[in-house]
C-alpha cells in the first residue's frame, strides 16, 4: 500500500486559514445592511399602521376633516357682502401708514385713560396720520355695514408656501379706524363713532372666521383690544344715540352666538396633515417640515426630530391622534370644555414625541383666546344695555337682572371662564361688568387693558356723565 499524499494536518473540507477575514468583514456588512433594512421596513409598516389608524379615527368622529373638504364645505359670501374684500382693497391701494407708527407714539398714547381727552399733540398726531389716508379711511368706514367676512386663501402644492397677508392687512385698516373714531368722540360726533367702533368690530370678524389659528386670534384681538377699547373711550366722552348703541349690541350678539376655537384647531389639524402627508408622498421635502417644527427644547427625541431625516414623520401619527381629541373637546359646551382640557394636558405629558409646543400653543393660545376675548364681548354687550338703561331711567340699573326685564338683554351672559353670571359692580366713577381673569380670581373689575395678566379682570367701564370728557392731559416735553 502507498502512503497517502494528503497532509494528515489538513482535515476534509477545510478552507485555506487565508480567507477567514473575508468571511467576517462579508458577515459584518450583511449586518450593516440586513439589520437596518430589516429595522427600517419593520418601523415603517408600524408607523403606516399607526398612520392609517390615527387617520381612521379623525374620519369617524369628524367626517370631511382633510384640507380639501374643509375647504369646499366653508360658506361663499358674495364680494359685495365680504368685509374682508374692502379690506384688502383698503390696505393695497397706497402706502403703509398707521397711525401707531408715528415717532414717539407710544410715550405719547401711553397711559391715556378712557375719559380724558386729547391732549393738542395727540390729536396733531391723529389728524395728520389720518388725513394720508383719507380716502382709503372713508372706504373702510363702509365695513360698519358688513357683518360678514372671509378672506380667501388660496393653497398651492406645497401648503408651507402659503402666505397670510390678511392679518397685516387688518390690522393696518383697524388701526385707522381705532383712531378715527377717538377723533370722533373728541369732536363730539357720537354716532359716527360708533359706527368706525363697529366697523372694527366687523372687521375682526372677517379675520377671525378666517381658516388660520393666526387668523383667529389676531381676529379676536382686534375685536376685544381695538372695537371694545375704541367703544369704552367714545363712551366716556358723551352719549350715543339708542339707535348706534342697540345695532352694536346686536352685532356683539352674533360674535357671541357664532363663537368657538372649533374652526381654528380643525384648521391646524388639516393643515398639517396636508403638509405630513405631503412630505410622505414627496411633494413636501421633509427638511421643509422639520424646519418649521424644530425645537430648542431639550430630550433624545427632539434631538433626533431635529438632525434625522424623516424622524418627525414617524412622530405624526401621535400628533393627529392628539389634534382629534382637543377638536372633540372644542365641540363640547364650553361648562365641560375646561375639566376635559385638564385630562387633555394630563395626558399630553404621557406623550413625549408629540412635537413640542404645537399642541400648548394651540391650547394656551386659542382656547385661552377664547375665554379672555369673549369675557369682554359679553361685558361689552351688557354694558351697551347698561348704558341704554341710563339714558332712558336717568340711573344705571341695580343688577344686569334689570336689563332682561327691562327687554334690553335676552338673558344676562355668563361669563366664559368660570360659567358663572358676568359681574356687577359701582365704581366711584361709575359702574364695570367684567369676566374673571385667566387667574381664576374676582379682582373687582381692575382692568388694564395695557398690561393684562393676574390680578386682572377683563371687562367693560362705563363712566358717569359727571365723570365724561375730562381736562386732557399735560403735553409731554419730550413728544413728538
Amino acid at each position: 500500500m502507498q502512503p497517502s499524499s494528503i497532509d494528515p494536518s489538513v482535515s476534509l473540507g477545510a478552507k485555506p486559514r487565508r480567507y477567514w477575514w473575508l468571511r467576517g468583514v462579508l458577515g459584518m456588512l450583511a449586518l450593516a445592511i440586513v439589520g437596518p433594512l430589516g429595522s427600517w421596513l419593520f418601523f415603517s409598516e408600524m408607523a403606516r399602521r399607526e398612520w392609517d389608524e390615527a387617520e381612521a379615527e379623525a374620519d369617524r368622529l369628524d367626517p370631511r376633516w382633510r384640507l380639501d373638504d374643509f375647504l369646499a364645505d366653508l360658506d361663499k359670501i358674495p364680494d359685495e357682502e365680504n368685509a374682508a374684500v374692502t379690506i384688502t382693497a383698503r390696505a393695497r391701494h397706497g402706502p403703509w401708514y398707521m397711525v401707531a407708527g408715528a415717532p414717539g407714539y407710544d410715550t405719547l398714547f401711553g397711559g391715556l385713560q378712557p375719559n380724558t381727552r386729547l391732549n393738542e399733540r395727540q390729536l396733531n398726531v391723529i389728524r395728520e396720520r389720518l388725513a394720508n389716508v383719507a380716502e382709503r379711511l372713508e372706504g373702510a368706514r363702509k365695513l360698519k355695514d358688513l357683518p360678514r367676512g372671509r378672506f380667501d386663501t388660496p393653497f398651492g402644492e406645497d401648503p408651507l408656501d402659503t402666505s397670510i397677508p390678511q392679518i397685516d392687512q387688518t390690522r393696518l385698516v383697524t388701526d385707522w379706524l381705532v383712531h378715527d373714531a377717538c377723533l370722533l368722540a373728541h369732536e363730539d360726533r357720537m354716532d359716527c363713532a360708533v359706527a368706525s367702533c363697529l366697523a372694527v368690530l366687523h372687521a375682526g370678524r372677517a379675520l377671525r372666521e378666517g381658516i388660520f389659528k393666526d387668523e383667529y386670534l389676531w381676529g379676536s384681538r382686534i375685536q376685544s383690544e381695538g372695537a371694545v377699547a375704541a367703544l369704552e373711550r367714545v363712551l366716556a366722552h358723551g352719549a350715543a344715540s339708542d339707535e348706534a348703541l342697540a345695532q352694536f349690541q346686536a352685532s356683539l350678539q352674533l360674535d357671541i352666538r357664532s363663537a368657538g376655537w372649533v374652526r381654528p384647531i380643525r384648521m391646524e389639524r388639516a393643515f398639517w396633515h396636508a403638509v405630513f402627508t405631503g412630505a410622505r408622498l414627496g411633494k413636501t421635502p421633509v427638511a421643509e417640515v422639520e424646519k418649521n417644527l424644530a425645537s430648542k427644547s431639550g430630550g433624545v427625541s427632539n434631538w433626533l426630530r431635529n438632525r434625522v431625516p424623516g424622524f418627525i414623520l414617524s412622530s405624526y401619527p401621535a400628533d393627529l391622534k392628539h389634534t382629534t381629541r382637543l377638536v372633540e373637546i372644542a365641540k363640547l359646551p364650553p361648562a365641560e370644555q375646561k375639566r376635559k382640557i385638564q385630562e387633555w394636558e394630563e395626558a399630553s405629558r404621557k406623550f413625549p414625541d408629540l412635537r413640542p409646543g404645537l399642541f400648548r400653543l394651540m391650547l394656551h393660545r386659542t382656547y385661552k383666546t377664547f375665554c379672555t376675548d369673549q369675557g369682554t364681548l359679553r361685558a361689552a354687550m351688557a354694558a351697551l344695555a347698561c348704558e341704554r338703561y341710563r339714558v332712558r331711567r336717568g340711573r344705571w340699573p341695580d343688577s344686569l337682572d334689570a336689563l332682561v326685564q327691562e327687554g334690553l338683554l335676552g338673558a344676562v351672559p355668563t361669563d366664559p371662564i368660570d360659567l358663572q353670571p358676568l359681574r356687577y359692580r359701582p365704581t366711584p366713577d361709575g359702574i364695570v361688568i367684567y369676566s374673571i381673569g385667566l387667574d381664576g380670581n374676582d379682582d373687582g373689575g381692575h382692568i388694564a387693558r395695557d398690561t393684562g395678566g393676574p390680578g386682572t379682570d377683563n371687562g367693560f367701564r362705563l363712566y358717569e356723565v359727571t365723570r365724561r370728557r375730562l381736562q386732557p392731559a399735560a403735553v409731554p416735553e419730550d413728544g413728538p
